[in-house]
């Protein structure tokens, strides 16, 4: 896939707006900026000083489409215009109280309502922990026996989850269920397995989010898709490298247990590239989204359907990449007619600044692709300005 030979790599933005991003991607290699404005971010949140007249400094417009839902709708449009379908996620993180569980899981139906409208298929994303106590999840993980008032929290969580799963049965909207930090993912997976068995039985409702950096997370993934076929419900999943790893790996060491991360870089990309294998194998029977910002990889699951005369353009194998990230490659996927799908985070600003704090990290410890972002986004320029 020769990426430079589609006609616009970043379609959806002004010069202008390619400027801007530049700029940042340029700022963001620098380790020492970074930690500087995380530092900021934290003392702004912290002592609630707004942040929006500062919305131009703080990476937001890049990684995020807008504080509201329609602002977010406006953004899904645009890409839309181009092949490139969306998923919108409400950035609320780890919420503490039961008012705002509820207030999330309405603003999670509110994105379902909004996605239900394309003739594809159509998607939206919860965070677990955005509609139930981290704990909870944590102490079902570990089975811990849950206290009369945890049962009742752990009910109100099964409750939300459901509640989710039926609004995207009937909207036709598949729902996307991240995973988290792996000592409270068990609890999840027992959760998406149950939701699954209920509503996968005709069509994809409910989706499963697999992290490969976790070990031998790609037998998992073939150990459920097999179950699936004998229980004859179908399987649904969102592969990922993983997002948690500095903290998991602080963690285990703190706690003088075995660090649940692959032991080298290198193994990860086995097991990535082995749930690749595994996903466009069964594609006939499930479905695979794969999400990935490294080329190789859609090379390589390219090349796979080649070799095994898959179509790419089948409703059951997609790419993903994030917002803001690695457009160039989002379009030039769509530009041949293959799945490509952008997660589009949404909600308050002072609400999204743990997300933004993972993107700019994610980003500064990625200084290799930083630099192929950049060296795209000049390219573009300079072919617009030379066009015109």
């Amino acid at each position: 896939m020769k990426i430079k030979a589609v006609k616009k790599l970043y379609p959806n933005k002004t010069i202008d707006e390619l400027k801007s991003s530049l700029l940042l991607f340029y700022l963001l290699e620098s380790s020492a900026i970074v930690l500087i404005a995380l530092q900021i971010w934290k003392i702004l949140n912290f002592f609630k000083i707004p942040l929006k007249p500062l919305i131009s400094l703080t990476g937001y417009n890049q990684f995020c489409a807008g504080e509201t839902i329609e602002e977010c709708n406006h953004v899904a449009e645009k890409l839309e215009r181009f092949g490139v379908y969306s998923v919108f996620d409400y950035t609320n993180e780890h919420s503490f109280f039961e008012h705002d569980f509820e207030k999330n899981l309405e603003s999670i139906l509110n994105t379902i309502k909004y996605q239900k409208k394309n003739n594809k298929l159509n998607f939206s994303v919860v965070k677990p922990s955005s509609i139930g106590h981290f704990l909870i999840y944590e102490k079902k993980s570990q089975n811990i026996l849950l206290s009369e008032s945890d049962n009742k929290k752990w009910n109100k969580i099964l409750k939300r989850f459901d509640v989710l799963a039926k609004h995207a049965k009937n909207s036709n909207v598949v729902l996307m269920i991240d995973s988290e930090e792996s000592w409270i993912q068990s609890a999840i997976d027992e959760i998406i397995i149950s939701l699954m068995k209920k509503y996968n039985n005709k069509k994809v409702v409910v989706a499963t989010t697999i992290q490969l950096y976790l070990k031998n997370r790609d037998n998992y993934y073939k150990e459920h898709l097999k179950k699936s076929k004998e229980l004859n419900f179908i399987y649904a999943v969102k592969i990922v490298r993983g997002a948690y790893m500095q903290k998991e790996t602080k963690r285990s060491k703190n706690l003088g247990i075995d660090n649940p991360i692959c032991s080298s870089k290198n193994v990860t990309d086995k097991q990535f590239r082995n749930a690749i294998k595994i996903g466009v194998q069964n594609s006939n029977n499930h479905l695979c989204i794969i999400a990935t910002h490294n080329e190789d990889d859609i090379q390589y699951t390219i090349r796979l359907c080649k070799k095994l005369k898959i179509k790419l353009q089948n409703n059951n194998i997609w790419f993903s990449q994030l917002y803001g990230m690695r457009d160039y490659i989002s379009f030039s996927l769509s530009s041949r007619k293959i799945n490509v799908l952008k997660y589009i985070p949404f909600g308050p600003l002072n609400l999204s600044v743990p997300y933004l704090i993972r993107r700019a990290v994610e980003n500064s410890s990625i200084k290799k692709q930083l630099r192929k972002e950049r060296r795209m986004i000049k390219y573009e320029i300079k072919k617009r300005k030379f066009i015109s």
